[in-house]
């Protein structure tokens, strides 16, 4: 894959790549690797355009967010796995919880799995996946900015989210993850 800079430059001056062909910036590694996404690639071809006549606009990284459904769940995942970390050398621990989306006097709710991986040293969040039968997806684009920001579990804890019982918890399940990687 090709390697470019933060403003899509390759090595050689004046010359500009993006999309699938490229190594792009990965955050949760804080390195280059080879993440072809859509989402990558669009970024990168917007960033070259305002990019080629003076460089102005940093690509801030990525963390291969992503998500699908298949039969009747919802799943999504952004940064890397425990297993993706071991191959990185990090040392790394994660939090799995599963809990209601609503409150139980709620006359429906569903259930939701969240793991979210951090490193163990600096407890920084590097990784999330989230599964349930309703759509809890947009969750991992809030995990997205917490590993590009560098948001640690225990700030994830005490994150400001709304709470309305038609929609969820006075604890937010993001909320549960941190509150209970505290405890471990």
């Amino acid at each position: 894959a090709i390697v470019v800079d933060e403003y899509m430059q390759t090595s050689k001056k004046d010359v500009f790549a993006a999309g699938d062909s490229c190594a792009i910036y990965y955050n949760p590694i804080k390195k280059h690797a080879y993440i072809p996404l859509a989402t990558n690639a669009v970024r990168m071809g917007t960033l070259v355009a305002q990019n080629l006549v003076k460089p102005t606009i940093k690509y801030m990284g990525t963390q291969g967010t992503s998500g699908l459904h298949i039969y009747d769940y919802n799943v999504a995942s952004t940064g890397i796995t425990e297993t993706a970390a071991s191959l990185f050398d990090m040392n790394v621990k994660s939090i799995t919880i599963s809990e209601n989306n609503r409150p139980e006097f709620m006359p429906t709710y569903e259930n939701i799995t969240l793991k979210v991986v951090y490193e163990e040293e600096t407890r920084r969040i590097v990784g999330a996946q989230v599964i349930s039968k309703i759509d809890a997806t947009q969750a991992i684009n809030t995990l997205s900015v917490c590993v590009q920001q560098e948001m640690t579990i225990d700030e994830l804890g005490f994150m400001d989210f709304f709470f309305q019982p038609h929609f969820n918890k006075p604890w937010h399940f993001l909320n549960q993850a941190g509150l209970q990687a505290l405890q471990a």
